[in-house]
């Protein structure tokens, strides 16, 4: 094709580049084993429609991540809902697994444990999630002085035997709690078991998954003191760090004691800050303390949250609203070449 006739050609339309866009993480469902304070009905069920209802009033948040604690169940939920149509609203949808580890750390507030996060690409199925890693993953279940500890697979199940046995056998355990919620709040992993199932099933997880460190309680570790290399450690395999705290932002992108090439020495990489509402009931889904809200400058794909591990700075904010967000009439909507000389090139003249 002659590059004159490119020239009479229609006008190359350029879309926007990426914006600012608030996105939330970290919303529980009403499937999850702890705190859960969502609505039921008279039946004891999940008011599922309150949920999605309430859901569907976010019009200012374009991504969010169904959470649950050991558990795929309320995000595959949530898709079934927006098979029917609803949530069409949102960009984006991911599942957020947490998990409580098996660490002991000393703080200042007394001995507490750490929580995990693996937020998944939505190009994976809730089936796919839990035959190739939850079924994959175990918590210990039961000692034994002369054998190894007794192990079961990361089910709703078997939680819900762990939780039924430590009620029968602790009584202030039996206080109306559910056996699953017992079972989550006593079960814990390996977090290096995590990463070791995830990277043996590299053919399904492989680029599909981030894991993120739950800042809660990790800032009250004493650097000087016998958890420093827990934390370090815990730190260094992290991808990015859940947290609010400015602070912890600026320190974890290299602009606090140590500098980007120090930090990135030191603990792999840089570590993005991301942030949620963390919500256990209705009234504050989407609703961050302190109106920080967690905004992403990327296009609303697993792809484009990855983007935040490379330019944390560039394309994260925690707050109210982004500082430098420019005006409107400082933004260009869209570009369009007609009329081109000879001279000028358009991608598709390639394959022609």
């Amino acid at each position: 094709m002659s590059t004159a006739a490119v020239s009479q050609s229609a006008p190359v339309q350029l879309s926007r580049g990426s914006e600012w866009a608030k996105w939330d993480l970290h919303i529980h469902s009403p499937l999850s084993g702890l705190n859960n304070q969502f609505p039921r009905l008279a039946n004891g069920q999940p008011d599922w429609d309150a949920y999605v209802e309430k859901l569907e009033t976010l019009t200012d948040i374009h991504v969010i991540g169904i959470t649950d604690y050991f558990s795929i169940e309320g995000y595959r939920k949530i898709l079934e809902f927006r098979n029917q149509g609803r949530l069409k609203h949102f960009s984006l949808i991911l599942p957020n697994i947490e998990f409580r580890l098996d660490r002991i750390i000393t703080t200042s507030q007394g001995p507490r444990r750490l929580n995990y996060h693996v937020i998944f690409s939505d190009k994976l199925t809730p089936e796919e999630i839990e035959e190739h890693f939850l079924h994959e993953l175990k918590f210990s279940y039961e000692g034994d002085p002369q054998r190894a500890d007794l192990n079961l697979s990361v089910r709703r199940s078997n939680l819900e035997l762990l939780g039924n046995r430590l009620k029968t056998k602790h009584k202030k355990f039996d206080d109306n709690r559910s056996d699953f919620e017992i079972g989550c709040m006593t079960a814990t992993v390996d977090p290096g078991k995590i990463k070791e199932v995830l990277q043996n099933k590299e053919q399904v997880f492989g680029g599909k998954y981030l894991i993120v460190l739950a800042e809660e309680y990790l800032s009250l570790l004493n650097w000087d003191g016998q958890d420093h290399l827990t934390r370090k450690i815990l730190l260094q395999g992290a991808d990015g760090i859940i947290s609010a705290n400015p602070q912890t932002g600026r320190w974890a992108r290299g602009e606090g004691d140590l500098s980007v090439e120090q930090f990135r020495s030191e603990f792999k990489s840089l570590k993005p800050c991301l942030h949620g509402c963390d919500t256990h009931c209705l009234d504050v889904i989407g609703k961050p303390a302190e109106s920080r809200y967690c905004w992403i400058k990327a296009e609303h794909t697993f792809e484009g949250l990855k983007q935040v591990l490379y330019e944390p700075g560039e394309r994260l904010f925690i707050g109210d609203k982004p500082v430098y967000l420019k005006n409107d009439y400082q933004v260009i909507e869209n570009v369009s070449i007609s009329n081109t000389p000879d001279w000028f090139w358009r991608p598709d003249s390639a394959a022609k």
